[in-house]
């Protein structure tokens, strides 16, 4: 009984140490792995148990102190998510809380884990990487889009090689691992709108290449969820030269225009929404004028009867009224040109 009440608590280090060894001990395979595998486990859950915010606030910030030098010091993080498709899957839900709680804390103004990662950006890839492992998505993908709230950890995965990566996941068979880099693509393009305008400007070409790609994938969601995204990146005033450079060339309004005529409805409404950039631009092109003025009156006819059953939705009356008056005046727009 004695030895219950006074049984060791271990310290941080302590458990940061046992974790990393059962890291080591899996390359060992057998009955070594497997005892590695529960220890992990064990561990994870004390260190979960540590990042929990208690009543005692001085307890709490020194423990997290405590621990998050010791993950720094270790690179624990790293190790965790490179083997993170190994561990058991109560463990891998173990890591995503620790390490959010982690990268949430504060001190004063500063976030000393998101100092961390930028100083050790292979974590980041890491995280990437994690979409390979179907086990792994929704973890890696968990801690992505919580990274991708800090503009300085958007700005380092924005510009690396591994942000091109996720076009491909979202072209990935298995619909977890679709949807979850989408997600996490358009975290990315949306967080911050200052830093992803600057990023669509510098790599245009390189990004809207393959997102055009996804507008024409055979996947359903894809395109529906490509179209969405992509009317509020347009329609973000931070993203206006993006939207003039996208708006401005004819291949991206044939693409549009074809979608309109999807047999989904909601492919339709998503993809009028990125057709009415292009009715109201001022500033048409000549060959986008010319591509609608050839096509005005059945354009004008098909807008007419598009989405018969939304009649009830004054915004989007509205809009396909101002479209559908745009197309009309393009003539006599032209010729004053």
């Amino acid at each position: 009984m004695l030895k219950l009440l006074f049984k060791h608590k271990k310290t941080a280090e302590e458990i940061v140490q046992k974790v990393g060894d059962g890291l080591v001990a899996l390359d060992r395979g057998g009955q070594q792995a497997i005892a590695a595998n529960e220890s992990i486990s064990r561990n994870l859950i004390a260190m979960k148990k540590m990042v929990y915010k208690t009543s005692d606030s001085d307890e709490y910030n020194y423990t997290m102190s405590q621990l998050s030098q010791q993950l720094y010091k270790t690179h624990l993080f790293l190790l965790l998510i490179k083997n993170l498709h190994r561990l058991q899957f109560e463990a891998r839900k173990d890591v995503v809380q620790v390490f959010i709680n982690v990268l949430i804390r504060e001190i004063g103004a500063r976030l000393p884990t998101v100092d961390y990662i930028c100083s050790k950006p292979t974590i980041l890839h890491s995280l990437l990487d994690g979409y390979r492992h179907r086990e792994t998505v929704f973890s890696c993908g968990t801690m992505l889009r919580e990274c991708a709230m800090h503009e300085p950890l958007a700005n380092i995965m924005l510009n690396s090689a591994g942000f091109y990566t996720l076009f491909d996941y979202i072209a990935d068979p298995a619909f977890e691992t679709s949807c979850d880099a989408f997600s996490t693509l358009s975290a990315l393009l949306t967080n911050h709108p200052v830093l992803s305008a600057k990023f669509l400007t510098d790599n245009y070409e390189q990004v809207f290449k393959r997102y055009e790609l996804l507008l024409k994938s055979t996947n359903y969601v894809t395109r529906r969820q490509s179209l969405k995204l992509l009317s509020g990146i347009l329609l973000t005033p931070q993203n206006y030269h993006v939207m003039m450079k996208y708006v401005g060339r004819e291949q991206n309004l044939k693409i549009i225009m074809n979608m309109l005529k999807d047999k989904s409805r909601h492919i339709q409404y998503e993809a009028f929404h990125v057709f009415k950039v292009f009715a109201a631009n001022p500033e048409k092109p000549k060959e986008i004028r010319e591509l609608l003025l050839r096509n005005k009156q059945p354009i004008v006819h098909f807008l007419a009867r598009l989405l018969p059953t939304m009649e009830n939705d004054e915004e989007f009356v509205e809009e396909k009224a101002y479209v559908i008056d745009k197309i009309k005046q393009l003539k006599q727009d032209s010729a004053n040109k």
